[in-house]
Parts: structure tokens; C-alpha cells; sequence
């Protein structure tokens, strides 16, 4: 049994390690926690915006996108699941627990882990250990189901970057652009009058004037300005270089640089073709209609994508969604039965700027309908193993003005021990004048950790939403310190026992060119700037809820 029990170990561990480095962060939390969790929960609430809708009655609105195709994808049969291996499986989760590999699973966990609906989503609050869980779900799904792993795909979306491919990447825009210039009257005329720069009677260079659009932080070279948003537009589902502007509900402006966008955008894509690459979203768009279309792709092409388990499913965008529906329709048609399981929290969604939407996690079940009258199974992971209970009251706080939400309440499992405390807000910090006072209190936050006896990894974070503030704070840093500095976005799924952070202090400027798009796009309910408004917000929640024992948030003027 020991010699089974090591195997075990070490193919969880390494299997852990490849696909969920950052999960370590709270697996000594879970263990010390687990005896806490073992009396039943109470069943979760049903989505509040899933209530409303079928209360209000409300007329259908051309902005809410269309319906669901009148034929389901998911089956509403359960999936094939016998008490013996529901026993084998919590028998070898126990052995691991008794190895000291991973804390005992909740009862929620396990909800999750067994789960038996093919179509499911779950929300995870922050710290609920939902990667720990997430492959758990994938052992019995591979171990007891007998599923093959060639039928299984886990998808998680990480920010692995290449400042080699960048810089590839910079030199293809300039040269699309320029080319473009020298070639198109027409383009190039429209370069002009977004520059406001006179146009020559010879054709020469390019103008070297950047430009800033309304609604975005700094002005860059034009050509970067037309990938970021031919970008954002393809994550919508749309064709930057089939847009018609004058379809779009927007100002002379915003149409004029639509116009533009179109040439930029053909020109690009056929210098991408030449070298054999596409870009993200247009590889997604293209399998989908692939699998829409008379020519059908080999069965063993996407017989892996039959059983999907989806990570971070709140950052999902309206491409991905299309794609999604594309691959389990096109299994499905075939006779193949197919399952979903979504994992996300729609309080952390903080990556709208680049197209991504919690309304579509929200709304799931019209996005991913099942035949009949079934619905998406919802399971709630409401433990907490992370922050004590006074850091997540005060980050719940955060999300009031934030209309479309999925209820819930997030339960601590830590205790609040003395000299812990929630948020402890600073207002009207000036960063230039009082940056000596901070650092004066990030070296006694560091003291007072090394006090404590923490073992958490991190012992102080430093968090702002821009890398300019942090920087300022990093160059003046004893480097002796404990202390580590991130961008929210980039600390989402980190913890630390303190957790300082510079709120620069501003609202969200409005965007007409995306709330064009976004309009156009037809699946929000919501105009772009009321998303940028709601995210700020969630990248808040997201902030406070890094922390474990202590939050100071130094608010900025506003």
C-alpha cells in the first residue's frame, strides 16, 4: 500500500507542478482547515440574474444578442457514474490526504469533484482552492470514469509572453502600415486626418505622430493602435477587415479610424499568411468555420475536445464562445457525447479591456444550451482558505454597484488572530510627496510578518493597477525586504500575509469606439464604459483578496 501511495504522490505532485504551479500557494491552508469543512454546506442559491430574467419579463433588446440555436448541444442524461467508483475514488483522495500531499477535500469540493451533470459551472470564489479540485475532477474523470485522456482537454489560460516574438511582431506592423501608406491614397489620407497632420503633395515617409483614442491611457504609434483594436474587435466574434463602419452606431471620428482599420487589417493578415501565422483569435474563428461548414474535419482532429474542464472561465470572450459552441455541436451531430465544465468567478473577471465578458459566464446556459428543458448544474465553492473573515467582508463591500453579479458569500476558514485586521484605507495619497511614509510602512509591515512567524511565500505584496506607481516604490526599496511587486491583473491567484496596495485614484474615461463594437457585437447587455466601470471595481475585490492577514490600501486623489 505505501509503495502505491508514493506512486501516487509523485504523479499528482508532477502533474500539479506542469499544470497548476500556483496552487501550492494555499494547499498548507487547506490541510490545516480541513477538519473545519467536513459538515454539510447549505445548497447554493440559483444566479440572481438567472432570477430576474424570468421575472421581469422584459422585452428582448437588440443589444442582448441572439438567441441559442433552437436545437441543445448537452445531453440531459447524466453522465454514467456507479457507487464503486465514487468509494474508489474518495479512497485513493484519502490516501493522498494521509501521505500529506493535499488538504481533505470539502464538501463542496466534492460536489465538484463527482459531479455528474455534462454540462456544469461552477463558481469559485477567491481562495477556494478550485485548482487543487479542478484536478482532482480530471483524476476521476481519467482513473475511475475511464475516459480516455484522448476524449479530455483542460483549458487554462496563462500569460506566457515572448519579448523575442514582440518585437517580431512590431516590425510585421510598421512594415504593414508603411507598405500600406506608400501603396493606398486612400489610407493614407485617413492616416492623416486621425493624426491631424496636413497631407503632403508628395508621397514620402509616414507621419511619426502617435495617437491616443478616447478611452485609452497613452498615446502609441498608430499601427499599435490599430492591432490593440483589431484585436479587441476579433475577440468580439467580428472581422476588422470586413466591418462595414457605416453600420456602427458612432461619431465621424471612431468611423473614420474603422475605415482604416479594415485596409490595416487585410494588409496584415496577408503578410501573416505569407509567413504561415495567424493571430489568436483568428484561429479560433477559423476552426469554427471549419466545423460549420460542409468541410468537416477529421473525427480523431477534435474527438479530444469531447469532455472540456474550462479554468478561469469568467475571462472568457465571445470568439471563444463561438469556437466553443462550433466544436461540441459538431461532436454532438456526430453522435458523440460531450461534456463542459466551467470554472470561473465572476467577481474576479478584470480582463474586459481586451474583450472579455462575466456576462457570458452569467448567462451560460443560453450559450451553451441542452436539449430539452435541462439546464447547467451550478456549484458554489464558498470556503475561503486564503484571508481572514474581516478582509473578505470589506472586499465583498467593493462589488455593491456592481448590478450583474452572481450572489454569493464567501466563508473564512482562517481565524482573525490578534493584530490582524481588513482594509485600512489611507485617503488622498500623494505618491510624489509621501512616498517616504510608505516606505516606512511597508519595512514595518515586513518586520511585523517576520514577527509573526509567517510561512506564507510571499510575506508582503506590493499591488497597483499601473506599473508606473510601482516602479517609482521598487526604485527606492531597501531590496533587502521581503517584498514583492505586481500589477493586480498579474498578482490574480497570489497571495500574501500583507498586502499593500496604490490605487491611483480616477474613473474609467469613456470609450466610443468600443462601445460601438460592443454594441454592434450584440451579446451585452452592457455598454463597454459600464464594464470598465463594474471591473474596476472587481480589480478592487481582486486586490483586497490577495491578502491574508492585513490589507492597506493608500487611495489617491479623485
Amino acid at each position: 500500500m505505501l509503495s502505491a501511495v508514493k506512486r501516487y504522490k509523485a504523479l499528482f505532485s508532477s502533474a500539479l507542478a506542469r499544470y497548476f504551479p500556483r496552487t501550492t500557494e494555499y494547499l498548507r491552508a487547506e490541510r490545516e482547515a480541513a477538519a473545519r469543512l467536513r459538515q454539510p454546506q447549505p445548497r447554493a442559491k440559483r444566479s440572481a440574474s438567472s432570477g430576474k430574467a424570468k421575472a421581469t419579463g422584459r422585452k428582448k433588446k437588440a443589444s442582448d444578442g441572439p438567441a441559442p440555436a433552437p436545437t441543445g448541444i448537452y445531453s440531459s442524461a447524466r453522465l454514467k457514474v456507479d457507487e464503486s467508483q465514487i468509494t474508489a475514488m474518495r479512497a485513493r483522495v484519502a490516501e493522498a490526504v494521509a501521505a500529506g500531499l493535499i488538504g481533505a477535500p470539502s464538501d463542496e469540493q466534492w460536489a465538484m469533484i463527482l459531479c455528474r451533470a455534462p454540462l456544469a459551472r461552477i463558481f469559485a470564489g477567491a481562495g477556494s482552492g478550485k485548482s487543487t479540485t479542478l484536478l482532482l475532477r480530471v483524476v476521476f474523470m481519467l482513473c475511475h470514469l475511464q475516459i480516455p485522456a484522448s476524449s479530455l482537454t483542460v483549458i487554462s489560460f496563462t500569460n506566457a509572453s515572448c519579448a523575442e516574438l514582440r518585437g517580431q511582431l512590431l516590425r510585421l506592423l510598421r512594415q504593414a502600415h508603411d507598405e500600406l501608406y506608400a501603396s493606398d491614397a486612400a489610407f493614407r489620407q485617413q492616416v492623416h486626418e486621425l493624426l491631424g497632420v496636413a497631407l503632403p503633395e508628395a508621397v514620402g515617409k509616414p507621419p511619426q505622430e502617435n495617437l491616443r483614442l478616447a478611452g485609452e491611457l497613452r498615446a502609441v504609434p498608430l499601427f499599435e493602435v490599430f492591432y490593440q483594436q483589431g484585436c479587441f474587435t476579433e475577440s468580439l466574434g467580428l472581422r476588422p477587415d470586413r466591418l462595414d463602419a457605416t453600420a456602427l452606431d458612432c461619431a465621424p471620428r471612431e468611423r473614420l479610424f474603422l475605415q482604416a482599420l479594415a485596409s490595416f487589417w487585410a494588409r496584415l493578415q496577408a503578410l501573416l499568411q505569407a509567413r504561415g501565422v495567424t493571430t489568436f483569435d483568428a484561429a479560433f474563428r477559423q476552426l469554427g468555420e471549419h466545423l460549420t461548414s460542409a468541410q468537416e474535419l477529421p473525427a480523431e482532429a477534435i474527438e479530444p475536445l469531447r469532455h472540456l474542464l474550462i479554468d478561469e472561465f469568467q475571462d472568457i470572450s465571445p470568439q471563444i464562445v463561438h469556437w466553443l459552441q462550433a466544436v461540441h455541436r459538431a461532436l454532438a451531430s456526430r453522435g458523440k457525447a460531450v461534456s463542459l465544465m466551467a470554472i470561473g468567478d465572476d467577481w474576479q473577471s478584470i480582463y474586459g479591456w481586451r474583450g472579455s465578458s462575466p456576462e457570458l459566464f452569467l448567462n451560460f446556459d443560453r450559450h451553451f444550451p441542452s436539449r430539452g428543458k435541462a439546464k447547467s448544474q451550478v456549484l458554489m465553492l464558498t470556503a475561503n482558505f486564503r484571508s481572514i473573515e474581516p478582509i473578505l467582508r470589506n472586499a465583498e463591500a467593493l462589488l455593491a454597484g456592481v448590478a450583474c453579479k452572481q450572489a454569493k458569500r464567501s466563508q473564512a476558514i482562517k481565524t482573525t488572530q490578534p493584530g490582524d485586521h481588513g482594509v485600512r484605507r489611507i485617503e488622498g495619497f500623494d505618491l510624489k510627496r509621501q512616498l517616504p511614509e510608505l516606505l516606512q510602512e511597508i519595512a514595518a509591515q515586513c518586520a511585523h510578518v517576520a514577527q509573526r512567524g509567517s510561512r506564507e511565500r510571499n510575506p508582503v505584496l506590493l499591488l497597483g493597477r499601473r506599473n508606473d506607481a510601482l516602479k517609482q516604490v521598487q526604485a527606492q526599496l531597501d531590496p533587502s525586504l521581503p517584498v514583492r511587486a505586481y500589477s493586480i491583473h498579474r498578482a490574480k491567484g497570489l497571495q500574501g500575509e500583507v498586502a499593500i496596495i496604490l490605487d491611483e485614484g480616477g474613473s474609467p474615461e469613456s470609450h466610443p469606439l468600443r462601445n460601438a463594437l460592443y454594441a454592434h457585437c450584440g451579446l451585452f447587455r452592457n455598454s463597454y464604459d459600464q464594464a470598465m466601470r463594474d471591473e474596476s471595481l472587481r480589480l478592487a475585490y481582486v486586490a483586497v483578496t490577495r491578502g491574508v492577514s492585513r490589507v492597506i490600501w493608500y487611495s489617491g486623489k479623485r
